[in-house]
C-alpha cells in the first residue's frame, strides 16, 4: 500500500500487514499515490495534476529512480497500468 504522510509531507509504502514501512523521501505536499505497476516495482503518483505532472518511481531500487511525465497546461486523470504501460487521459482547458 502507498500513502501520503501529512507532517512531514512525504510518500511512504508498507507491506500488507503494516510491519514494514518505508518512506520514499520528501516528494512534496502535492504528491498523491495513484497506481502501482502490475509487478509492484513502480509507483505512479500525481505531483500536481493541475499542471499535468505524473512521477513514476522505481520502488525496487534503493535510491528510487524517478521519471517525470509532463503534459503542460493540462489536467491528467484516469491513471492506470495496462501491462507494462502507464496510460492516462489528458484534458486541456478551452481557449477563451
Amino acid at each position: 500500500m502507498a500513502f501520503r504522510q501529512a507532517t512531514p509531507s512525504r510518500l511512504g509504502i508498507m507491506d500488507s500487514d503494516a510491519r514494514l514501512v518505508r518512506y520514499l523521501g520528501n516528494r512534496g505536499r502535492q504528491a498523491h499515490p495513484a497506481a502501482w505497476s502490475p509487478d509492484g516495482k513502480r509507483l505512479a503518483y500525481w505531483y500536481n495534476a493541475l499542471f499535468g505532472r505524473v512521477h513514476l518511481l522505481r520502488v525496487d531500487r534503493p535510491r528510487g529512480g524517478v521519471r517525470v511525465i509532463t503534459e503542460p497546461s493540462s489536467f491528467l486523470s484516469d491513471l492506470r497500468w495496462q501491462g507494462r504501460t502507464l496510460t492516462y487521459v489528458v484534458s486541456r482547458p478551452e481557449a477563451p
